[in-house]
Order: C-alpha cells, then sequence, then structure tokens
C-alpha cells in the first residue's frame, strides 16, 4: 500500500537472536501517514469515480519471540481515503477504506529469514444507486528476507456481499531491495505485480487483468523514531477499459517500541505488499 514504510531502527544485530534467551517482552512499531493519490482525469466509468485521493493510515504491528529461531507477528492496518476530483456526481466505485490483518510466523537463520503470512483484508466501496460494497478477502504467501532484499509470493480469493466489481483469486509477487545512504538515511525500492480476475455477481469472471505498482522511498532515523518520504507508480490493465495510470506521494513517521531482536523482522513488517490496494482499485477500474 501506498503507506508502508521501511526501517533499519529498533533491530540490534541480524543475528542477535541466536545469542539471546527467550523473552516474554513484546516488541514492535506502529506509524501514521498521509499521502495523494492522483488516478488522472481520464479514469472512471462516465466520469463518476473520484480521480483523487487523500488517505490517512495507521499501521502497526506487535511480535513476541516463540522460540530462540522463530517469531510471531501480529499485524494490522486501517487506511481512510477522501476523495476528490470526480467530474459527475453522485460518485461511484470510490474507495472509501480498508482494513488489513496479518499474521506471521518467521523463522531466522544466520543470514537470512523465512516467513509465513495469513491475510485478511476487509475493503468498503461506495456504489451509486446500491448499498456500499463490503469485500473479503483471505491471502496466504511465503517469503525469504536478507537484511537487504525481500522477495515474496501470494494468492488470495474473494467473498463479496453485493453486486459490485472486485478482484477475485489473486496471486502476486513482491521484492524490496534496500540500499543504505548512511548510518541514518537508507533508500528502498520495490516491485509488486499482481495478476487477476474482475468478477461481478451477475456476470462471468473477466480474466488477464493485472496491476503494478513501483515504489521508491527514503527513510531517515530520528533520536527514537524514524520519517519516511515515498512516491509510487500504479498501472492497471483489463479486458475492459484501456490501461489506467495513476501516482502518489506521501509522508510516514514510525515509532518502534520494545526492543526487535533481529532487524529482519522490521526491514520485513515496514514493507508489506500492497495487496489492499490491488483489490480496492483494482477491481474499481
Amino acid at each position: 500500500m501506498i503507506f508502508i514504510v521501511n526501517t533499519s531502527y529498533a533491530g540490534g544485530d541480524a543475528n542477535s537472536i541466536s545469542n539471546q534467551k527467550i523473552s516474554s517482552d513484546l516488541y514492535g512499531s506502529y506509524s501514521l501517514s498521509v499521502g495523494q493519490l492522483d488516478w488522472g482525469k481520464e479514469t472512471g466509468s462516465l466520469n463518476s469515480t473520484p480521480t483523487l485521493y487523500q488517505p490517512f493510515s495507521i499501521d502497526g504491528w506487535v511480535g513476541k519471540k516463540l522460540s530462540q529461531d522463530t517469531e510471531g507477528i501480529i499485524h494490522a492496518k486501517v487506511i481512510v481515503y477522501q476523495q476528490s476530483g470526480n467530474i459527475a456526481e453522485p460518485e461511484d466505485d470510490a474507495i472509501e477504506g480498508a482494513l488489513n490483518l496479518d499474521l506471521l510466523h518467521l523463522r531466522h537463520y544466520e543470514n537470512s529469514t523465512s516467513f509465513i503470512n495469513l491475510g485478511y483484508i476487509f475493503s468498503e466501496e461506495n456504489e451509486n444507486g446500491s448499498a456500499n460494497a463490503n469485500v473479503n478477502s483471505y491471502l496466504a504467501s511465503i517469503g525469504y528476507a536478507t537484511d537487504s532484499l525481500i522477495l515474496g509470493v501470494g494468492a488470495g480469493t474473494t467473498n463479496h456481499e453485493i453486486n459490485s466489481w472486485h478482484v477475485d483469486e489473486l496471486i502476486y509477487y513482491h521484492i524490496t531491495y534496500q540500499l543504505p545512504i548512511s548510518n541514518k538515511i537508507n533508500l528502498i525500492a520495490s516491485k509488486h505485480y499482481s495478476e487477476y480476475e474482475r468478477k461481478i455477481q451477475a456476470s462471468s469472471d473477466v480474466d488477464e487483468a493485472d496491476m503494478g505498482i513501483l515504489s521508491l522511498k527514503a527513510t531517515y532515523d530520528l533520536e527514537k523514531s524514524f520519517i519516511t518520504l515515498g512516491g509510487d507508480r500504479y498501472t492497471i490493465n483489463n479486458a475492459l477499459t484501456p490501461e489506467t495510470k495513476g501516482g502518489s506521494v506521501y509522508f510516514s513517521w514510525t515509532v518502534p517500541f520494545g526492543k526487535s531482536p533481529n532487524n529482519r523482522t522490521s526491514f520485513i513488517m515496514d514493507n508489506r505488499p500492497a495487496v489492499d490496494q490491488v483489490i480496492g482499485f483494482g477491481g474499481a477500474f
């Protein structure tokens, strides 16, 4: 999602987990983010879909060591979108907000970490002439990380509550690379790519839809927190409308708490793939 941030802060040495005793202490971080997402004037059916969004998000995770080599993580993110830029009223296919919940199991090795993720996304879409569309999505993914690289692949399915376009039968991959610039500044580049079906209850599936997200951001460590400034580039392709492109900028403030036993834990958790955006905007456009 637009509002996923990265840090090397609050981590400790990469292999320190093997030298520490099992602890009941909890650790993690929380983030506050604001930004703007522009889909361009040509976006939308009958000019009723909003083209400009000003999202605000609260993102956080809590972890606990399960053994000397494993960790359990609970992650949550809430996003509220403010819409504008639509030409005609009333608005249709406007993303109102999303709730993202994740449960992860991480296993650390000397120079790498593997992880398994089970996720749930609830997204709400404003519909013209009917009740708002509430979409429930269920995800599973696996991944691998070093101190500077994250690789992840996943799949998901969607359960819809009313007649509305939504993303169905999703598969995706996610790549993140971190380049330290100094002891306080990190530069992070990410690539997310999803393929999915677009579906409405009364119609057959529409195949060959995809969404790509390119991200570039920089983090700066403060004394007990860090800030992030970044931007994303979005491209949506499907069989019904021409290629749709959008872009975003955002600013985030992240505060770690507790003592994380491994830098890779923060690196993985603060760079979650933007599947909630794919489900929300991939079905609407």
